[in-house]
């Protein structure tokens, strides 16, 4: 059992602890450049990262530019500022980012959200395409559904399945053989377009003429699907929600200063012990999360016990917020002190950080995301209650002392 904190981890693509072929872990730093092909799983953090030889397992990496020019055999878990995807993915991207790009075939699904997206011409999608731009170019071809919400929305590939999409403008020239739902202030419809089955639409200006574009299929204008009267909603479509993320991560960061200056030494001692008595922490974290509120609930039935129960009621509410952020931070001084670290305060948050982006895309991940992560957190705030259970009072620490 003592091992099970790596095992889980590494399979939540949260923890570093897969090794590479040079027996590292977590990498982090200004710069990385991975030329040594990868047997395992790789974790990596820096201001550029640069990937030119193939990893066996997945990739998962946070920084400011990053570009994959190999294969990834496994999924691909990446955060930053500039991404370019050039190398073949065996499985799944998750993408969040300033600019993507992705060149390259993907065998699996592609979730990106973006300040800019966009899909290469000559790169295949065998799974879904789900994106949030700002500006979407799809020039490659999608196997299965797509579904896309931006400012402006560029179709030049093909979609062989269903097509959804909804945004300021949308610019339509290239080919949907499955059904297509479309939403847009403004549909721009080119020379190559083709639809090979039913298509419904809104536009602000009201229906026009599909004929051209039409295979064998009609074209049917719904006013229900309207999702706006003009630029002023702009900010309910891709560009405005992408600052929102923006906004959210850079509270996340502020929330992880705050937190590990005031309770660095509970974050710390509780990550040193994260990998003993794991069943022992299991059932602390399952008490607190469930039991917390039970008990609040039944303290606020009995006059004496409101008080208690309403602040056990805040005090709940508000570490189950932030629990995404607590769980960051205990990882974060786990990896530290089994890997002999010696990281300041600082960089402990900048590590935390990424744990925290990655236990984000984590949870994107249906039923099996949700679940671990509620295992991870569990495991977190066990071992904080743990810790806080047998610290030593101020008074007996003195004593011994003596």
């Amino acid at each position: 059992m003592k091992r099970l904190i790596p095992v889980v981890v590494s399979f939540c693509m949260l923890f570093a602890t897969a090794a590479t072929s040079t027996g590292t872990g977590l990498e982090s730093g200004s710069e990385k450049i991975i030329n040594t092909p990868v047997k395992e799983d790789l974790y990596v953090s820096g201001g550029t990262i640069v990937v030119n030889a193939s990893i066996q397992g997945d990739f998962v990496a946070a920084g400011g530019t990053i570009a994959v020019h190999d294969t990834v055999v496994g999924d691909v878990l990446v955060a930053g500022g500039n991404l370019a995807l050039n190398g073949f993915t065996g499985d799944d991207i998750r993408a969040a980012g300033g600019t993507i790009k992705i060149t390259n075939d993907v065998a699996g699904d592609v979730v990106v959200a973006g300040g800019k997206v966009e899909i290469g011409p000559h790169a295949r999608i065998f799974g879904n395409l789900i994106l949030l731009s700002g500006e979407a170019l799809v020039n490659g071809t999608v196997k299965g559904n797509m579904k896309a919400t931006g400012g402006e929305i560029f179709l030049n590939g093909t979609v062989e399945k269903e097509l959804q999409a909804k945004g300021g403008k949308l610019y339509l020239n290239g080919t949907v053989r499955g059904k297509a739902t479309l939403a847009a202030t403004e549909i721009i419809l080119q020379d190559n377009a083709q639809f090979h089955q039913e298509v419904a639409y809104w536009q602000k200006d009201g229906p026009q003429n599909f004929d051209k574009a039409l295979v064998g299929a009609t074209a049917r204008f719904r006013p229900d699907l309207q999702v706006g009267d003009s630029g002023s909603r702009w900010y309910f479509l891709g560009f405005g929600s992408f600052l929102v993320l923006l906004l959210y991560l850079a509270s996340a960061l502020l929330l992880l200063f705050v937190l590990q200056y005031v309770f660095a030494p509970v974050f710390r001692e509780a990550g040193a012990t994260l990998e003993k008595q794991i069943p022992r922490k299991i059932g602390y974290g399952l008490l607190y999360l469930f039991g917390l509120p039970l008990l609040a609930v039944l303290l606020l039935i009995t006059v004496i016990g409101i008080p208690i129960g309403l602040f056990a009621l805040f005090f709940y509410a508000f570490t189950v917020a932030v629990a995404h952020v607590i769980t960051s931070l205990v990882v974060a001084g786990w990896y530290n002190s089994n890997y002999q670290k010696g990281w300041s305060s600082k960089t402990l948050t900048g590590a935390a950080f990424v744990i925290f982006v990655l236990i984000k895309l984590l949870t994107i991940i249906p039923f099996a995301g949700w679940l671990l992560s509620v295992l991870l957190i569990s495991i977190a705030f066990g071992a904080i209650i743990n810790y806080l259970r047998h610290k030593p009072a101020p008074l007996l620490a003195s004593q011994s002392s003596i």
